[in-house]
């Protein structure tokens, strides 16, 4: 399964709001990596605004820094169950019982 992001906004603080072919949609935090490395520029809030998909599918900012559609789509707040999978990721949840007769 490929994750096409298909629009892609700057939002308040760090946070931009994204929307996927599958229709799984939200608002992604970014405020850990800002103002570091190579995001100090998102310090210009100008420039944090000039986000956009790129032509490999890819969250830019022009030349200045690139973010993969696959993890921000990891970290939108619902709707990417099956992409998770389909990435290889998932949870498994263990109830006290069975961790217990695992003991």
């Amino acid at each position: 399964m490929m994750l096409q992001p298909v629009e892609v906004e700057a939002r308040e603080g760090h946070r931009i709001w994204l929307r996927y072919a599958d229709g799984a949609a939200g608002e992604v935090g970014l405020s850990d990596i800002a103002g570091q490395g190579v995001f100090a520029f998102w310090n210009d809030r100008a420039r944090f605004e000039s986000v956009r998909i790129g032509p490999a599918r890819e969250i830019t900012w022009g030349g200045d820094a690139e973010l993969c559609p696959d993890a921000l789509y990891l970290r939108v707040p619902c709707g990417h169950d099956a992409g998770h999978a389909a990435l290889g990721g998932g949870t498994m949840a263990i109830s006290d019982e069975q961790r217990a007769s695992d003991d």
